[in-house]
This record gives C-alpha cells, structure tokens and sequence, in this order.
C-alpha cells in the first residue's frame, strides 16, 4: 500500500510518498506479514533531472527506473523529445519488459508511477496508471485553461488524497491556479500528513518529498527536507485551528453600524 502525490508547477515539479512498505502475498495485499515504517518510494536519476516515484510490487518499481535511466540518461537529447512522444515511448518499452515475467493470473500491470522531469525545456509531470500502465501528462493547459489538472495522487491512499488535494489546492490558491514549487511543496506535505493520519492501513511511517526545479538555470531534482514540510504543515493547520477564536475575538470589538445610526 502506497500514496503518492504529485503536482505540475509554472516553475517545476513537486512528488511526494509515504514511507510504509507493506511484505506480504502479491496477490492478497490484505495479507500482509510485515510493515516498515521507513522505506523509501522516491528515486532520483538522470545526474540528478528526474524523479520516479512508484506504488505496487517493489521489483517491477526497480525495472521501470532502469528503463527510465536507459531512456532518458544516457540518450543524447533524449529530454528534448515532444512529452508525449517521449512517455509513450517509456510506456511501451516497460509494459514489453514486465510482459516476459507476466503471469496469467494478473491484473493489470501491477505497478503505477510518477515521473517529473524536463521536458522541450519545460517541467513535466507524467502518470502511468497501474491497471494499463498509459501515460497521462498531468497539469497541460490550453491558454489559461487546464485540459489536465495539475494534481495527481495514487496508490492505496487515492482516495483520502484526492478530494483532500483538490480541497487543498481550491481553498489555498484557487481551482484555475497553476502552482509554483513552494505552493506544492505545502499541499503536497499537507495531502500526505493527512491520509498518514487518517488512513485505514498500509499507508504510513513518514513522508518524503522530492522537488524538480532550475537553479542557475539548470533543471535539478533534490529532496526537501521533511521537518521544513511538516512545520510547514502545523503552522498552518495552527492558524486554522486559532480562526474562530480570532473571528469571534474581532465581531466582539465590531461596532454595530445599525445601533450607531439609531443612538
């Protein structure tokens, strides 16, 4: 079980995942033997220009970033390709791969994954679900309209995570609003705190959190530090939790206009 969190930003890419990894019979993940608290879901490849993060079995999640890195690594210009070609490509190149190891029994592809990168020099998000393993490329607009959203999440916790990001994104910054990296940094920390919290099992531990952005104009994927995320979190759920008081403390002091135009 797994929850991963994605958002497309106007100046990058932000994904996030819990730290639970469940052991137990594929087939049956109701039957799992062990849970460790803190494994790692998020890979960092490509001299430090893309990130992966994958939900499902954990062998085919070490395929699929071997197929990333072969891709897009050591491929002269590969980056360079139309997004969509480019994920496509990937697409069809793993689904080839997990296929010589299929068993008749499955369903679907049985692992699902993220990808953040740069791509005809612009931060791209991509979803390949777990059921037919197909690119989507996530937050794409028309003009100032989305034809994607730019908000993803997958994986065991989806559905705590998706009405909470959605909420998230609307209450905070608007639901036509394109994040920045520090926008998505805060609902991403803030979807993961959540479905951790609330969660019926499987998805757990701490969270982790990986951002693609420029520096020195040069595209860079680096982890962010998880305290600065949760304090992030608490500082704003604190002001929350002091609004009804601030409320009732500024309508106590409010001078009613009525009573004074009577007086």
């Amino acid at each position: 079980m797994t929850v991963l969190v994605g958002v497309r930003c106007q100046d990058g890419v932000v994904i996030g995942a819990d730290t639970a990894v469940t052991y137990g019979p594929i087939p049956d993940p109701a039957q799992a033997t062990l849970e460790v608290p803190e494994g790692f879901k998020i890979a960092i490849l490509c001299d430090s220009q893309v990130i992966v993060a994958t939900t499902g079995e954990t062998g085919l999640g070490q395929r699929f970033c071997k197929a990333v890195s072969d891709k897009f690594c050591s491929v002269q210009n590969a980056q360079r390709m139309p997004p969509i070609t480019a994920m496509t490509e990937l697409a069809s190149k793993v689904r080839q791969d997990f296929d010589t190891t299929r068993s008749p029994w499955d369903r679907g592809w049985g692992l699902g994954a993220l990808v953040g990168m740069p791509l005809a020099n612009s931060p791209r998000l991509a979803y390949f679900d777990w059921q037919n393993f197909r690119p989507e490329l996530v937050g794409e607009t028309e003009g100032e309209r989305f034809k994607t959203l730019p908000l993803v999440t997958m994986g065991g916790g989806q559905k705590l995570a998706d009405p909470f990001l959605a909420h998230a994104h609307r209450v905070l910054f608007g639901e036509a609003y394109f994040p920045t990296v520090k926008d998505a940094r805060l609902l991403v920390a803030w979807t993961l705190s959540h479905v951790v919290r609330f969660n019926t099992g499987g998805v757990g531990g701490g969270i982790d959190i990986a951002v693609l952005e420029q520096a020195d104009g040069k595209w860079k994927a680096s982890m962010y530090d998880q305290g600065e995320a949760l304090q992030a979190v608490a500082a704003i759920e604190t002001y929350i939790r002091d609004f009804p008081s601030a409320l009732a403390k500024d309508q106590a002091g409010a001078i009613d206009i009525k009573e004074e135009l009577k007086s």
